[in-house]
């Protein structure tokens, strides 16, 4: 069975989650600035296709990053987008880096995988 996470009102305005522990070593594959990370493996290139399939599908306007977990379960992606805010609010969260997660992963992505090429069937 996978991980779960909960959300529970911690205060009367705030709100939190809480994850299960991680026993396994933890990895991170795609970093919240869009630069692949670590060792060049299996998974890695897969997060990379999701990203890279995540740009390309939504017309260019945002892209999945910061991917990191423990073998294929993956923990606390991020989103960044073209536009950076709406008006007053940020969109996504206050870790979307906007263009510059989206101009560094193109920038490093520079060769697509056998996963990039079936993501685009």
């Amino acid at each position: 069975m996978g991980k779960s996470s909960h959300t529970i009102k911690y205060t009367w305005e705030e709100w939190v989650t809480i994850e299960e522990h991680i026993d396994e070593e933890f990895t991170k594959y795609v970093n919240k600035s869009g630069i692949p990370c670590g060792v060049d493996s299996d998974v890695r290139k897969k997060c990379e296709s999701l990203a890279h399939f995540s740009h390309e599908r939504s017309g260019e306007n945002l892209m999945v990053v910061d991917m990191q977990g423990s073998v294929h379960s993956l923990f606390n992606p991020e989103i960044a987008s073209k536009e950076l805010v709406d008006g007053e609010e940020v969109l996504f969260s206050i870790g979307n880096l906007s263009l510059t997660a989206i101009n560094n992963f193109i920038e490093h992505h520079t060769e697509c995988s056998f996963y990039c090429t079936l993501l685009r069937r």
